[in-house]
């Protein structure tokens, strides 16, 4: 009879790769992993902070949620590669309340692909050369963060998808500076007058798989002529989001977002699954819907 000792182990490698996955697919069972051995605990902490939304948006099924104290404390306690090695996906809210020192979360989150400013009133100047160390592809920031982040720096020429959140001061500066990034194909506004300059972007050689223009009904946009120039243009979206703090959590743990919403919605009208003229839709999380 086998000894309990000689009974089959798994090879290192493979039993990573198991827990890991675990970890992956529901990330508030970390902490239970932690538990099972000094190695799995080296293993899957760092995934237990690869998404974290300092935003008080109410928690997300299966999403760690991380208060201003936690991360605060952690901070402290890790050296500053466990959080390079580990952040991916950040939300970060501004307002006077907060405890946490964005400029050291800034500086210790330098492997960040995935940064979301919420409610974001003041830029402060040291936040910008440590957010144009980060090797971006996903952006959302005001325009105005945006302007002061140098192309040279390299921080755009990763990024894929861009969302301006507020009102775009020089039109014309701002689309030379979009039409210049290299890897852009996916574009979300909240400035309703930037419409008029979209024609530059879309017909650009290097085409935009996707642009959205954020509202929350379209009425206040019939009958314009640009924008029937732009219906006609299966990539041009007029989208009304609901809960966006739980859309970028989702999307940042599963890949379902507004962006995948955008283009599940772009497909159907290509192959007229509903109508090709139809370009407002409604993405909200909570219905997992695209309604036209």
């Amino acid at each position: 009879m086998a000894s309990p000792s000689s009974s089959p182990m798994l090879p290192p490698e493979l039993e990573r790769e198991i827990f890991e996955r675990c970890a992956l697919s529901w990330p508030t069972s970390v902490p239970k992993l932690m538990l099972v051995t000094k190695c799995v605990k080296e293993w899957v902490e760092p995934l237990l902070y690869r998404i974290i939304a300092l935003a008080q948006y109410g928690p997300v099924t299966g999403i760690p949620c991380f208060t201003d104290d936690v991360i605060s404390t952690a901070i402290r306690q890790k050296p500053p590669t466990f959080f390079h090695g580990a952040v991916r996906h950040l939300m970060l809210i501004t307002h006077d309340a907060s405890d946490v020192d964005y400029e050291t979360v800034l500086s210790v989150c330098g492997g960040l692909e995935d940064l979301w400013f919420l409610n974001l009133d003041n830029v402060e100047d040291a936040w910008i050369p440590l957010i144009e160390c980060l090797p971006l592809r996903r952006l959302c920031a005001p325009s105005g963060l945006c302007s002061m982040l140098s192309p040279a720096s390299g921080v755009f020429s990763r990024l894929t998808h861009l969302y301006l959140r507020d009102q775009i001061q020089d039109a014309e500066l701002s689309v030379a500076a979009l039409i210049a990034l290299p890897t852009l194909s996916h574009l979300a506004l909240d400035d309703h007058t930037f419409v008029h300059q979209c024609h530059k972007i879309l017909e650009l050689p290097r085409p935009i798989s996707v642009l959205i223009f954020m509202r929350y009904y379209p009425a206040d946009w019939e009958g314009q002529e640009v924008v029937a120039r732009l219906a006609q243009d299966m990539r041009f979206v007029l989208m009304n989001l609901r809960n966006f703090a739980k859309d970028w959590q989702l999307g940042a743990q599963f890949g379902n977002d507004y962006w995948s919403a955008a283009e599940t919605f772009i497909a159907k009208r290509r192959s007229r699954e509903i109508d090709p003229a139809t370009y407002f839709m409604i993405h909200d999380p909570d219905e997992d819907n695209t309604e036209a």
